[in-house]
């Protein structure tokens, strides 16, 4: 009875995993593979730049203004996600690239970004063994690895959903729409802030994590081993947003503590564009996220600055 019962237990191991094994044939061969390590047709042509950072990058950089430029930042995208995004470009895209633009706000390193790592078509690339020796070993991490290298059927995004049907069209649609939206003429404004604020920093209020310092090293480390400029960025946001956010992440101490990191990485150019639009609600589509019309003013600026570094002459 015994040798039969575990007979039974691996055969259903085996078919399970079989019948997996299928399913994940049946949804390459459908071109469905939504945590694929990046897509490379996204930018065909050569890049020189790379951009790494969160929603604020991807709402805040246009690269066919900036030109040369690859932007990989994604939603919720925390140095961890970042370090091994490049790490995946440097190791299999044939680009040469010579300047990282990473973002370096005020809520970059908060203890929320700490384990958002399963944010949308790069969550292959995180390295989940690298992060158990680096970080010790932990259940979520292993879990993590299950649902995006062994069962990544299970959990297809909205925003993907549309390739097998037209599920999420209307999704993406409407996210074309918002972008397009002014936080000037936005109702409850007060409150769209307190939320903002909210999501970013409280409630624990640690805005200096050191598992993002961490990481924010290892990606500077990266640079310098590749011998790649490194411009760290400071995003525009609302007048509104940054007064919130004062009292949770004083700018004096986020500065000091920013600039006591970068003391060993002098190579490193910031450029601190925080209060740019300080007047100019019109230019977000919310607290602290550029509008299509604000993205490509602030991608302007950042395109002649950026020419300026790169042929010395910026003082």
């Amino acid at each position: 009875m015994r040798m039969r019962n575990t007979i039974a237990a691996a055969a259903f191991v085996a078919g399970f995993f079989l019948l997996n094994a299928l399913i994940q044939h049946v949804q390459l061969a459908a071109g469905i593979d939504q945590y694929s390590q990046f897509d490379p047709k996204l930018y065909e042509d050569r890049y020189r730049r790379l951009v790494l950072g969160d929603s604020h990058a991807v709402c805040g950089i246009l690269p066919d203004v900036l030109g040369d430029t690859a932007n990989y930042s994604g939603l919720g995208d925390g140095y961890m996600v970042s370090y091994y995004k490049l790490e995946g470009v440097l190791d299999t895209e044939p680009q040469q690239l010579e300047t990282v633009i990473l973002q370096v706000d005020r809520h970059s390193f908060a203890l929320h970004r700490v384990n958002q790592y399963g944010y949308g078509l790069w969550a292959r690339s995180i390295d989940f063994a690298d992060l158990s020796r680096y970080n010790g070993p932990q259940w979520g991490y292993f879990c993590q690895y299950l649902r995006f290298h062994v069962f990544t059927y299970a959990d297809l995004p909205d925003h993907l959903a549309y390739i097998v049907g037209g599920v999420g069209a209307k999704e993406r649609n409407d996210a074309l729409t918002n972008w397009m939206r002014n936080f000037a003429e936005a109702p409850l404004k007060d409150a769209l802030v307190e939320q903002r604020i909210e999501d970013h920093i409280l409630p624990e209020e640690r805005w200096w994590e050191d598992e993002m310092v961490d990481y924010f090293r290892r990606i500077l480390e990266l640079c310098r081993a590749r011998g790649l400029r490194v411009v760290a960025v400071r995003f525009p946001v609302s007048k509104p947003y940054s007064d919130a956010l004062d009292p949770h992440v004083p700018p004096e101490e986020f500065d000091a503590a920013l600039h006591g990191l970068l003391a060993d990485y002098p190579e490193v150019t910031v450029l601190d564009y925080s209060r740019l639009f300080a007047d100019r609600d019109d230019y977000f589509v919310d607290p602290n996220h550029l509008n299509v019309v604000g993205s490509r003013a602030f991608t302007v600026r950042l395109r002649d600055d950026l020419a300026a570094i790169e042929a010395g002459t910026r003082p």
